[in-house]
């Protein structure tokens, strides 16, 4: 299994880890996993972000390095907005182990694995969109903008799927936004903070895309959208300055559950795309 949450010390594979961070936490999931075997050598490692419900931004750094050598990719990006991947700057060598390092304002986590002598192949699975939210609330003198999606995954020989999303009003929705780590059997919560939500009361979809090991995305599937809801100061019901996912005592900032949406994930599906 490909897969790891990541925690400054133990490693779970049922459930996201969450930081100690201000208020709401960073969640965080890495592929591959610690201790992961046979990795693909054309791989491109992820780690995948859930939004922070209450902070506007977590700088995050992820470094890839053979475990004796020099760095051989590195990336700094929002960790709010859901996703890093790094690009290896020579070709992975077979058989070798590699150590990737992630940083969120922090202690490193540190991630092992080795890798195999074969490429990889595209991914064959399933996966359940369940519900989509989308919300605006004040926090802290800003504004906190949030997408939250809840998918559940089936995989052929149990690989973890690495999802990411397109992001926008209906059928306008664009890659990429977010992303997500899915087992099989595992039922699991994508969040991320688009740069722009509409008003109050308007759609707002995603549509899952598989990613592949080696980074080319398969073709987007069906939309599913939710209603956005914009929160304004003291809307909750008054116990708390602070309205949405940070007030105490107020209610869910969540808009209407959407349509249930089976998306077969099928090899080779259309034409893999790069993401952009």
């Amino acid at each position: 299994m490909w897969l790891l949450m990541l925690t400054a010390a133990l490693a779970d594979t049922s459930s996201n880890t969450e930081f100690n961070c201000s208020g709401g936490g960073l969640t965080t999931a890495a592929w591959p996993a610690l201790g992961s075997v046979g990795v693909p050598i054309d791989a491109l490692p992820v780690v995948v972000f859930g939004a922070d419900k209450c902070a506007a931004s977590w700088l995050a750094t992820a470094t890839l390095s053979p475990s004796d050598g020099e760095s051989i990719a590195q990336i700094t990006g929002e960790a709010q907005r859901g996703f890093l991947e790094l690009v290896p700057s020579e070709p992975l060598d077979a058989d070798s182990p590699y150590v990737l390092n992630v940083a969120v304002d922090g202690p490193e986590q540190v991630v092992t694995f080795q890798t195999g002598a074969e490429l990889s192949d595209p991914i064959l699975g399933l996966i359940a969109v369940l519900d989509v939210g989308a919300s605006v609330y004040p926090h802290d003198g800003g504004t906190i903008r949030r997408v939250e999606v809840s998918l559940r995954g089936e995989s052929v020989n149990e690989d973890p799927v690495v999802v990411r999303f397109a992001e926008g009003p209906p059928g306008e929705t664009v890659c990429c936004a977010g992303g997500a780590i899915v087992s099989a059997g595992q039922q699991v919560t994508a969040a991320w903070s688009p740069t722009a939500l509409p008003s109050d009361g308007s759609p707002w979809c995603v549509a899952a895309m598989v990613r592949n090991p080696d980074g080319t995305l398969q073709e987007p599937h069906a939309e599913v959208c939710g209603t956005v809801e914009v929160w304004e100061p003291g809307s909750n019901d008054g116990s708390s300055d602070e309205p949405g996912l940070c007030a105490s005592g107020g209610r869910p900032a969540w808009g209407a559950i959407s349509t249930l949406a089976w998306l077969w994930l099928r090899l080779g599906r259309g034409r893999p795309t790069q993401p952009r």
